[in-house]
Protein backbone atom coordinates (compact mmCIF):
# COMPACT_ATOMS: atom_id res chain seq x y z
CA UNK A 1 0.00 0.00 0.00
CA UNK A 2 1.66 3.33 -1.04
CA UNK A 3 2.32 5.85 1.92
CA UNK A 4 -0.26 9.15 1.48
CA UNK A 5 -1.02 11.66 3.77
CA UNK A 6 -4.86 10.21 4.24
CA UNK A 7 -5.54 6.64 4.24
CA UNK A 8 -9.28 5.60 3.06
CA UNK A 9 -11.03 2.78 5.42
CA UNK A 10 -14.61 1.69 5.75
CA UNK A 11 -14.39 1.56 9.32
CA UNK A 12 -12.20 4.99 10.13
CA UNK A 13 -12.81 8.24 8.82
CA UNK A 14 -9.79 10.44 9.75
CA UNK A 15 -7.04 8.55 9.45
CA UNK A 16 -3.94 10.57 8.57
CA UNK A 17 0.03 9.85 8.51
CA UNK A 18 2.47 12.58 10.02
CA UNK A 19 4.61 12.24 6.97
CA UNK A 20 5.23 14.85 4.76
CA UNK A 21 6.24 17.92 7.15
CA UNK A 22 9.20 19.94 6.17
CA UNK A 23 11.48 20.54 9.03
CA UNK A 24 15.21 21.69 9.76
CA UNK A 25 17.40 18.98 7.37
CA UNK A 26 14.91 16.89 6.59
CA UNK A 27 11.17 15.77 6.07
CA UNK A 28 8.67 13.38 8.41
CA UNK A 29 8.87 9.89 7.69
CA UNK A 30 5.81 8.34 5.99
CA UNK A 31 4.73 5.09 7.46
CA UNK A 32 5.89 5.67 11.11
CA UNK A 33 2.93 7.62 13.32
CA UNK A 34 -0.59 7.75 11.96
CA UNK A 35 -3.31 9.36 13.79
CA UNK A 36 -7.24 8.54 13.45
CA UNK A 37 -10.23 8.34 15.57
CA UNK A 38 -11.45 4.97 17.07
CA UNK A 39 -10.96 2.15 14.80
CA UNK A 40 -14.77 0.35 14.87
CA UNK A 41 -16.81 -1.54 12.71
CA UNK A 42 -13.77 -2.58 10.93
CA UNK A 43 -14.33 -4.67 7.45
CA UNK A 44 -11.86 -7.40 5.98
CA UNK A 45 -11.13 -5.24 3.90
CA UNK A 46 -9.97 -2.29 6.10
CA UNK A 47 -7.79 -5.71 7.99
CA UNK A 48 -5.99 -6.07 4.52
CA UNK A 49 -5.54 -2.33 4.28
CA UNK A 50 -4.30 -2.39 8.09
CA UNK A 51 -1.60 -4.86 7.06
CA UNK A 52 -0.54 -3.69 3.98
CA UNK A 53 0.71 -0.49 5.76
CA UNK A 54 3.00 -2.70 8.41
CA UNK A 55 0.73 -1.74 11.30
CA UNK A 56 2.19 -3.26 14.51
CA UNK A 57 1.20 -1.04 17.04
CA UNK A 58 -2.25 0.51 18.61
CA UNK A 59 -2.46 3.28 21.29
CA UNK A 60 -5.23 3.83 22.68
CA UNK A 61 -5.48 7.57 23.99
CA UNK A 62 -8.75 6.92 26.25
CA UNK A 63 -9.60 5.59 29.41
CA UNK A 64 -10.93 2.48 30.81
CA UNK A 65 -14.69 3.30 30.34
CA UNK A 66 -14.65 4.26 26.98
CA UNK A 67 -12.81 1.06 25.65
CA UNK A 68 -14.85 -1.26 27.76
CA UNK A 69 -17.51 0.09 26.12
CA UNK A 70 -16.46 0.29 22.69
CA UNK A 71 -12.77 -1.70 21.85
CA UNK A 72 -9.99 -0.72 19.90
CA UNK A 73 -11.01 -3.50 17.06
CA UNK A 74 -7.36 -2.61 15.39
CA UNK A 75 -6.03 -4.77 18.26
CA UNK A 76 -7.85 -7.95 17.32
CA UNK A 77 -6.00 -8.26 14.31
CA UNK A 78 -3.22 -10.53 13.72
CA UNK A 79 0.12 -8.88 14.49
CA UNK A 80 -1.11 -6.06 15.85
CA UNK A 81 -0.33 -5.12 19.72
CA UNK A 82 -2.24 -2.99 22.05
CA UNK A 83 -1.40 0.19 24.37
CA UNK A 84 -3.78 2.08 26.54
CA UNK A 85 -1.89 5.26 27.81
CA UNK A 86 -5.25 7.38 29.02
CA UNK A 87 -4.92 10.97 28.99
CA UNK A 88 -6.46 11.87 32.80
CA UNK A 89 -8.66 14.49 34.32
CA UNK A 90 -10.39 14.69 31.05
CA UNK A 91 -13.75 16.78 31.78
CA UNK A 92 -16.68 15.48 29.71
CA UNK A 93 -17.02 18.23 26.62
CA UNK A 94 -20.80 18.34 27.44
CA UNK A 95 -20.32 19.22 31.17
CA UNK A 96 -20.31 22.30 33.05
CA UNK A 97 -17.49 21.54 35.73
CA UNK A 98 -14.92 23.65 34.05
CA UNK A 99 -14.16 27.69 34.46
CA UNK A 100 -16.95 29.51 33.42
CA UNK A 101 -19.63 26.70 33.72
CA UNK A 102 -18.87 26.84 30.07
CA UNK A 103 -19.61 23.02 28.02
CA UNK A 104 -18.46 22.83 24.47
CA UNK A 105 -21.75 23.51 22.83
CA UNK A 106 -21.81 27.18 24.43
CA UNK A 107 -20.86 30.21 21.80
CA UNK A 108 -18.15 31.36 24.32
CA UNK A 109 -16.45 28.22 24.53
CA UNK A 110 -12.91 27.40 22.98
CA UNK A 111 -10.91 24.54 22.72
CA UNK A 112 -7.54 25.95 22.66
CA UNK A 113 -7.94 27.31 26.45
CA UNK A 114 -9.03 23.54 27.35
CA UNK A 115 -6.35 21.96 25.56
CA UNK A 116 -3.83 24.04 27.78
CA UNK A 117 -5.42 22.58 31.05
CA UNK A 118 -5.90 19.57 29.70
CA UNK A 119 -1.52 18.87 28.73
CA UNK A 120 -0.68 21.00 31.85
CA UNK A 121 -2.75 18.17 33.85
CA UNK A 122 -1.77 15.38 31.94
CA UNK A 123 2.33 15.67 32.32
CA UNK A 124 2.80 12.01 33.17
CA UNK A 125 0.56 10.84 30.14
CA UNK A 126 3.00 13.22 27.78
CA UNK A 127 6.06 11.89 28.98
CA UNK A 128 4.76 8.35 28.69
CA UNK A 129 3.49 8.50 25.61
CA UNK A 130 6.73 10.09 24.16
CA UNK A 131 8.65 7.17 25.58
CA UNK A 132 6.57 4.51 24.13
CA UNK A 133 6.55 6.03 20.51
CA UNK A 134 10.21 6.56 20.60
CA UNK A 135 10.90 2.88 21.72
CA UNK A 136 8.36 1.21 19.50
CA UNK A 137 9.58 -0.67 16.61
CA UNK A 138 7.26 -0.72 13.34
CA UNK A 139 4.05 1.84 12.67
CA UNK A 140 2.16 2.71 15.10
CA UNK A 141 -1.61 4.18 15.05
CA UNK A 142 -2.38 6.64 18.06
CA UNK A 143 -6.31 7.33 18.47
CA UNK A 144 -8.48 8.81 21.13
CA UNK A 145 -12.79 8.34 19.74
CA UNK A 146 -12.90 11.19 17.40
CA UNK A 147 -9.18 11.44 16.39
CA UNK A 148 -9.18 15.29 17.04
CA UNK A 149 -8.50 16.58 21.27
CA UNK A 150 -6.21 13.74 22.75
CA UNK A 151 -4.82 12.67 19.66
CA UNK A 152 -4.26 16.39 18.28
CA UNK A 153 -2.21 17.32 21.28
CA UNK A 154 -0.06 14.40 21.18
CA UNK A 155 0.14 15.14 17.59
CA UNK A 156 1.59 19.02 18.35
CA UNK A 157 3.78 17.29 20.55
CA UNK A 158 5.45 15.34 18.10
CA UNK A 159 5.62 17.02 15.57
CA UNK A 160 6.90 20.10 17.33
CA UNK A 161 9.13 18.18 18.72
CA UNK A 162 10.22 17.08 15.14
CA UNK A 163 10.50 21.32 14.27
CA UNK A 164 7.36 20.62 12.22
CA UNK A 165 6.03 24.94 12.21
CA UNK A 166 2.83 26.07 13.98
CA UNK A 167 1.36 26.26 10.77
CA UNK A 168 1.86 22.88 9.04
CA UNK A 169 0.68 21.37 12.78
CA UNK A 170 -2.46 23.38 12.44
CA UNK A 171 -3.11 22.93 8.61
CA UNK A 172 -2.72 18.99 10.09
CA UNK A 173 -5.47 19.45 12.95
CA UNK A 174 -7.75 21.45 10.70
CA UNK A 175 -8.74 19.14 8.67
CA UNK A 176 -10.46 16.55 11.16
CA UNK A 177 -13.01 18.60 11.31
CA UNK A 178 -13.69 17.83 7.48
CA UNK A 179 -13.32 14.23 7.58
CA UNK A 180 -14.87 13.47 10.59
CA UNK A 181 -18.56 14.45 9.53
CA UNK A 182 -19.98 11.14 9.49
CA UNK A 183 -18.53 10.40 12.99
CA UNK A 184 -20.39 13.74 13.87
CA UNK A 185 -23.65 12.29 12.48
CA UNK A 186 -23.96 8.95 14.23
CA UNK A 187 -22.97 11.08 17.56
CA UNK A 188 -26.09 13.16 17.17
CA UNK A 189 -27.97 10.01 16.31
CA UNK A 190 -27.39 7.68 18.30
CA UNK A 191 -25.70 9.64 21.59
CA UNK A 192 -28.30 11.86 23.37
CA UNK A 193 -26.44 14.26 24.30
CA UNK A 194 -25.75 15.26 21.04
CA UNK A 195 -29.09 14.93 19.51
CA UNK A 196 -29.89 18.63 19.25
CA UNK A 197 -26.60 20.07 18.99
CA UNK A 198 -25.67 22.92 16.27
CA UNK A 199 -23.83 21.80 13.71
CA UNK A 200 -21.65 24.73 14.20
CA UNK A 201 -21.38 24.29 18.09
CA UNK A 202 -17.67 24.61 19.10
CA UNK A 203 -17.52 21.12 20.43
CA UNK A 204 -17.04 20.45 16.82
CA UNK A 205 -14.80 22.62 15.55
CA UNK A 206 -11.23 22.02 14.70
CA UNK A 207 -10.40 25.00 13.50
CA UNK A 208 -6.96 26.04 13.75
CA UNK A 209 -6.92 28.18 16.43
CA UNK A 210 -7.41 26.00 18.70
CA UNK A 211 -3.74 24.05 18.27
CA UNK A 212 -2.38 27.02 17.81
CA UNK A 213 -3.02 27.97 21.27
CA UNK A 214 -1.27 24.87 22.35
CA UNK A 215 1.96 26.33 19.92
CA UNK A 216 1.57 29.07 21.69
CA UNK A 217 1.64 27.98 25.40
CA UNK A 218 4.12 25.79 24.49
CA UNK A 219 6.29 28.44 22.84
CA UNK A 220 6.24 31.26 25.48
CA UNK A 221 5.89 29.09 28.71
CA UNK A 222 8.36 26.89 28.10
CA UNK A 223 10.71 27.31 24.43
CA UNK A 224 9.09 24.42 22.73
CA UNK A 225 7.61 21.04 22.53
CA UNK A 226 10.95 19.46 23.70
CA UNK A 227 11.63 22.13 26.53
CA UNK A 228 7.70 20.91 28.07
CA UNK A 229 8.88 17.25 27.42
CA UNK A 230 12.11 16.95 29.27
CA UNK A 231 10.21 19.42 32.04
CA UNK A 232 7.43 16.08 31.94
CA UNK A 233 10.78 13.71 32.52
CA UNK A 234 11.18 12.44 28.84
CA UNK A 235 14.87 12.28 28.53
CA UNK A 236 16.87 13.65 26.00
CA UNK A 237 17.65 10.59 24.80
CA UNK A 238 13.83 9.61 24.24
CA UNK A 239 13.40 12.66 22.12
CA UNK A 240 16.32 12.22 20.07
CA UNK A 241 15.51 8.94 19.20
CA UNK A 242 12.00 9.46 18.53
CA UNK A 243 13.14 12.38 15.91
CA UNK A 244 15.39 9.33 14.05
CA UNK A 245 12.47 7.37 13.80
CA UNK A 246 10.28 10.50 12.46
CA UNK A 247 12.69 12.83 10.21
CA UNK A 248 14.37 11.64 6.79
CA UNK A 249 17.25 13.56 6.17
CA UNK A 250 17.38 15.99 3.27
Amino acid sequence: MEYTRRYLMDGLHNLRDLGGYTVPGGVTRFGVLLRSDLPRHLTEDDGARFAALGIRHTLDLRDVDESESMPDELALLDGVSYRQIAMKKVPRAVARNRPGGLSAFDDAFFWGDEYVRMLEDNRPWAKECAEFLAAAEGTVLFHCFTGKDRTGILAALILGVCGVSPEDIAADYSVSQIYLRPVYRWMRENIPDFAARKENAPFFSTAGENILAVCDHLGNEYGGAERFLRECGAGADTLDALRRRMIKKA
